[in-house]
């Protein structure tokens, strides 16, 4: 066992023991999970397994699961009174196991992100003096993208075959299907959850919110799309069935979580051609329309105070086009992205280092959401936000890294097929709803979303190297043979 492995269990050991100790204080089961988590990483470790496997295996099935069902319930757990979130645990243990295995050679996958990571830190280098934590907690901006680069290089040492990787997708977005499926038939029937997290006085423990809700469920239909392509089975029709009268729920509550349940669907179905499973698709998508139509209206508590109700589907949906239509809201948030854009070109300084990362924006400004007692902090369209507070600098890094990553993709679906395809596509699909989700709310400001984001782009660099490796391969092999 090298000298990280034993730096990284020790310092684990330490951090935890801290840990569980100032959680003890507040709330003595909340300190026993922790500690629960603990041990498991420690037998897992210690049986022989490895930190890196431990760490990958507990961060997918644990980590990712956790912000997929409970969304920001699962975001609140922290060591109270402190900004250490459960997302900057495992940002935490996942650089220490990383370092060993990290090459200069990946840097050539992570240029645009390191400098979009470079140019952040100086920001916040020149905002901490002034705005002290609340720099650092709009940080959060661009340090979850080192989850891409942690991500990348565990699988890039551990080789993990894609079959696993695709398995673990279709287990995990089906259970998530049914998960919200019956939250949300829980909540339309009348019942409420008031389990909060510990440490918070009115934090719920389930609060998934319907944008967030509509990039996963475009990542769901994409994946039994392609299951259902690969082999029919009766039995997928259901998960499309309820994953459509989900897509129905969000549009009624959030315009912008539809559009990224529509755009995710866009980029897999432009991509196949018209056959006999695209009129199934059809079919399930009208049936679920005219259950839709069916179910009487009924208002669910999702955190925006809308009505699940036809009216309000027609709202959204015109609101999509018209500003006039969407209430106060759609209004709103076009205000404000027009008045922070202006603000930010106003003057030189601005226009190149942004207005910093820790002041209240949209609260200095005088915007306060209908829905909100408290002004919100950011102006709900992530780039806009990159802009105001990074300057015209930090949006070209930003625009970068995520051209870079489409370039890539691209190439890499060209140049692939099979299973290995289907998951470039879904991965794909699930950055462009992604994308979209974070153009009408808080979405990348934060753990819930910026964490699956970055790590989710770290697994399709990694596809694209197997890709780009195969197909070099294969090239040999024929001029091989050819000779």
């Amino acid at each position: 066992m090298n000298r990280s492995f034993v730096v990284s269990q020790y310092l684990g050991l330490i951090f935890f023991t801290l840990l569980c100790a100032v959680v003890l204080v507040e709330n003595p089961f909340y300190a026993a999970a922790l500690g629960g988590v603990f041990l498991l990483i420690a037998y897992v470790t210690w049986a022989g397994i490895g930190l890196q496997k431990s760490y990958f295996n507990l961060f997918f099935y644990f980590i990712l699961m956790g912000y997929f069902t409970l969304g920001k319930g699962f975001a609140y757990l922290h060591i109270p009174n402190t900004p250490i979130y459960i997302g900057e645990v495992f940002l935490f243990f996942g650089f220490f196991i990383s370092l060993s295995y990290f090459r200069p050679l990946f840097l050539s996958h992570f240029k645009a992100i390191i400098l979009f990571c470079a140019w952040g830190i100086l920001i916040t280098a020149q905002c901490f003096p002034k705005y002290h934590i609340e720099a650092l907690r709009d940080s959060a901006m661009y340090y979850y993208s080192f989850f891409s680069i942690l991500i990348f290089t565990i699988l890039h040492h551990q080789k993990k075959s894609i079959d696993w990787l695709w398995n673990y997708l279709l287990f995990a977005f089906k259970f998530i299907v049914i998960f919200h499926f019956i939250f949300k038939l829980i909540v339309f029937l009348g019942f409420d959850f008031n389990l909060v997290v510990p440490g918070t006085e009115n934090v719920k423990l389930y609060w998934m919110k319907f944008g967030d809700l509509g990039a996963l469920l475009a990542g769901a239909i994409v994946l039994l799309l392609m299951e259902q392509k690969k082999k029919a089975r009766i039995f997928n029709y259901s998960f499309l069935f309820i994953v459509t009268v989900l897509s129905f729920m969000t549009l009624s509550m959030n315009r912008g979580g539809f559009l990224a349940f529509a755009g995710g669907c866009s980029v897999y179905l432009l991509s196949q051609p018209f056959s006999r499973n695209t009129k199934i698709i059809y079919f399930v998508f009208l049936a679920a329309i005219v259950v839709f139509l069916l179910i009487p209206s009924k208002s669910i508590d999702s955190g925006g105070g809308r009505d699940f109700t036809k009216d309000q589907v027609i709202n959204n949906v015109a609101s999509i086009v018209s500003s006039h239509r969407g209430g106060g809201t759609a209004r709103w948030r076009l205000d404000l992205w027009s008045h922070m854009i202006h603000k930010t070109t106003d003057t030189r300084t601005h226009f190149i280092f942004g207005q910093g990362l820790g002041p209240n924006l949209a609260g200095i400004y005088g915007f306060r959401s209908k829905e909100k007692v408290k002004p919100t902090k950011h102006p709900h369209n992530f780039t806009v936000n990159v802009f105001g507070r990074m300057g015209i600098i930090g949006l070209f890094f930003w625009i970068m890294v995520n051209l870079s990553y489409f370039v890539r993709l691209i190439k890499a679906i060209r140049i692939s097929n099979g299973t290995l395809r289907d998951l470039l596509l879904f991965f794909m699909a699930v950055w462009f709803a992604m994308l979209i989700n974070s153009s009408f709310d808080v979405y990348l400001e934060g753990p819930m979303g910026a964490i699956p984001f970055w790590s989710f782009m770290g697994v399709g660099l990694w596809l694209t190297t197997i890709a780009h490796d195969r197909f070099c391969t294969e090239n040999v092999l024929l001029q091989n043979r050819a000779v």
